[in-house]
């Protein structure tokens, strides 16, 4: 026992003789009160406990050394709960199942999968004492499922079934619950169906249908989970509150809240049995708001009392949201009446009053924010950082910066409880640049950078955007490489190169755009298909086909980026058709084919109209019938193109048939086309002239 007690003794991390007397003579009666009624953590006094009982001589027991297990997995202390349950042995106190499935609940937990699965088979491989249980084995099912291993948790279960251990009703809606969040929903109800068939050991109870239930929901298939709880009453199987609120919630979010009231005043109708609770409601309210009836939403939390179940802070919250959502917030005022009548503990607060804030900004009532802001300060609720940054980033919605930097100043009176963060910075900058206010946003990141508040990416792309927008490319180059200089966490990322890139082409500085797109790909920053089909179409435009040509192969070549889109060739086709090169384009299109890109309608479109620009009627007029096939539309430029392309080769029939046809779309000609085909018909003596020329 010396050896044994001398590593007991080396995790002793209290060294005081006089506590340790006093929780030894308490150890023997209950040395779980002991360990949670020290001023130290309970497994402190754990090792204190079992040190002093061995140090006596005494046999430790194994509920000192269970509980000792279960306070060090609670301290995420797993590798010294892993100590102590393979030196119980050694101690004279052999470990039990308990013991075993706190343990392995505390590896789970810590992310040690392997470790446990490692212990539970270590246990099977003992004969007699210790046996891992169904609860042991559920236990790492839940963290593999959780973790969306669905196949290894199901591998479990075959393992269970082999060492004897069945699998209860519990194990299987684990496995069903991780089924639905993998998306594997279909199997889920499948696996759910052998549960509820006849010969089936384990029957499903509330918890597994209410987990089906949720994931039909999910799937928007809320018909079908309606049906589950009527087949719940059917095999005796009550439904609790769970399953109501999910179905609730499930047409809510369809829309259908005349159904999911039905659903409410059913419970209600019930009894004690089912009555819905604050969250039914809180769900039912916020379906009303979505919806468009806030009064309706509004009513039914005055309804709650009725029935006993008091609306809390979240109940409110929901209905707030909702009511921001579809731009009504001017009942904000009247809530607030309401629950300040309420007890203390749903009392507006300031995550209440940020919200009606968010409201008003978002419909641009500015005034009726401001002025929330003073209400809430008079009653005694200090605002806090999201609250001021909802406020400025109205204020620079709406074009007010001068507003939004008083802000920021009136922040600052309240000290670090409400210190402007990079999120206020970078909303004031984002206004600025809006606003045109280049010189003063990047003040205002020199500003940050002086407070010890390091830009992040958001604020970086927002300073460059606007950069980019007014042409300030230079500027925004040298934005751009001096990012990561203070924080080597926030380098340029492919949207903040793709903003300058854009910005360069757009300039037609091309061979710029195409070296800072070489610079990216050195940086270690590969670029995605907007950024090749930015520098495609500036190339395009440059004229330089052939290189357009290069990117695009290159796209196809690179494991990193995308395949190339329908925009990427779209852009090439259009560059040949402008230069005459229609046969060209013909060949990209067999290449999209080729590649499994469908053509879209600008693509036919622009096609069409080079087949017009260099005579090729007949071409463009079956490729224009074949878009009408596939359902693209056409825009009236096309029209007036192959109108007048027929007209002069004398096709005269089709050129007034696809006048009608524009006529019908609500298209008006091109006035030298209709001249062209009035004179063409009068030429030709088509008679169809007569009803045209009334027409126009």
């Amino acid at each position: 026992m010396q050896p044994a007690a001398r590593s007991v003794k080396q995790h002793n991390r209290v060294a005081c003789a006089g506590a340790a007397t006093h929780f030894s003579a308490q150890a023997q009666d209950g040395p779980s009160v002991a360990c949670s009624t020290r001023r130290s953590t309970p497994s402190d006094l754990g090792f204190q406990i079992l040190g002093s009982l061995i140090k006596r001589g005494r046999r430790p027991y194994t509920h000192l050394c269970r509980t000792l297990i279960r306070c060090l997995c609670v301290e995420n202390n797993v590798v010294e709960a892993r100590m102590v349950f393979e030196r119980m042995p050694d101690l004279g106190c052999p470990p039990d199942v308990i013991s075993c499935n706190m343990l392995v609940k505390g590896l789970c937990k810590e992310g040690l999968v392997g470790a446990a699965l490692q212990l539970l088979r270590k246990m099977n491989a003992r004969r007699g004492g210790c046996q891992p249980d169904v609860v042991t084995y559920n236990t790492v099912i839940d963290y593999l499922c959780e973790k969306g291993s669905v196949t290894d948790a199901v591998g479990l279960i075959l393992e269970m079934k082999v060492v004897g251990i069945l699998p209860t009703v519990v194990t299987y809606t684990i496995l069903i619950k991780g089924l639905c969040r993998t998306g594997n929903t279909r199997l889920a109800v499948q696996l759910f169906r052998e549960l509820t068939s006849g010969g089936s050991r384990c029957k499903p109870d509330s918890v597994a249908y209410n987990t089906v239930m949720d994931a039909l929901c999910e799937k928007g298939f809320v018909d079908d989970a309606l049906e589950l709880i009527k087949e719940m009453n059917f095999v005796g199987v009550s439904p609790d509150v769970v399953s109501y609120t999910t179905l609730i919630k499930g047409f809510c979010s369809r829309g259908n809240v005349n159904m999911a009231l039905e659903l409410l005043r059913e419970m209600v109708a019930g009894g004690s049995s089912c009555k819905p609770d604050v969250v039914t409601y809180s769900t039912m309210v916020g379906g009303l708001c979505n919806a468009g009836s806030p009064d309706d939403a509004f009513r039914l939390i005055k309804e709650m009392d009725a029935d006993g179940v008091p609306p809390n802070t979240i109940t409110y919250g929901t209905l707030i949201r909702g009511l921001s959502m579809i731009r009504k917030v001017g009942m904000g005022p009247e809530i607030l009446r309401d629950m300040s009548q309420r007890d203390q503990c749903c009392k507006p607060n300031v995550v209440i009053y940020s919200m009606l804030i968010d409201g008003f900004c978002k419909e641009g009532s500015m005034a009726d924010a401001r002025e929330l802001l003073k209400e809430m300060k008079d009653v005694g609720i200090s605002p806090n950082a999201i609250t001021y940054n909802t406020l400025i980033n109205g204020f620079c919605r709406s074009g007010d910066t001068s507003m939004a930097f008083e802000l920021l100043m009136e922040m600052a009176t309240f000290g670090d409880c409400c210190k402007p963060d990079v999120v206020t910075y970078s909303t004031i900058i984002n206004g600025l640049c809006n606003t045109g206010f280049l010189k003063e946003a990047l003040s205002v990141v020199e500003e940050m950078n002086a407070l010890g508040i390091s830009p992040n990416l958001v604020t970086y792309r927002t300073l460059i955007n606007g950069l980019c927008a007014v042409g300030n490319t230079d500027k925004a180059l040298v934005v751009l490489r001096g990012m990561g200089a203070l924080d080597r966490n926030c380098k340029p990322d492919v949207v903040v190169y793709g903003m300058v890139i854009n910005s360069l082409c757009k300039k037609g500085s091309i061979d710029d755009a195409y070296n800072l797109f070489v610079e990216m790909n050195i940086a270690g920053i590969s670029p995605n298909i907007i950024t090749y089909n930015i520098l495609i179409k500036g190339v395009c435009r440059q004229g330089n086909i052939d290189k357009a040509r290069r990117l695009v192969r290159q796209i196809i070549e690179s494991s990193i980026c995308s395949k190339p889109n329908v925009i990427t060739y779209t852009t090439i086709i259009c560059e040949l058709c402008k230069k005459g090169y229609v046969t060209d384009a013909l060949k990209l299109i067999k290449e999209m084919n080729v590649q499994g890109i469908s053509p879209n309608g600008i693509t036919y479109d622009t096609l069409v109209k080079g087949f017009c620009k260099v005579e090729a009627t007949m071409l463009a007029f079956r490729l224009f019938q074949k878009m009408k096939m596939l359902g693209c539309e056409s825009d009236i430029i096309t029209y007036n193109m192959i109108i007048r392309n027929l007209c002069r080769e004398g096709f005269v029939n089709g050129a007034v048939a696809l006048f009608e046809e524009m006529k019908k779309k609500g298209f008006l000609p091109d006035p030298f086309i209709e001249t062209m085909l009035l004179f063409k018909c009068s030429e030709n003596g088509i008679s169809h002239h007569q009803s045209m020329t009334a027409s126009l």
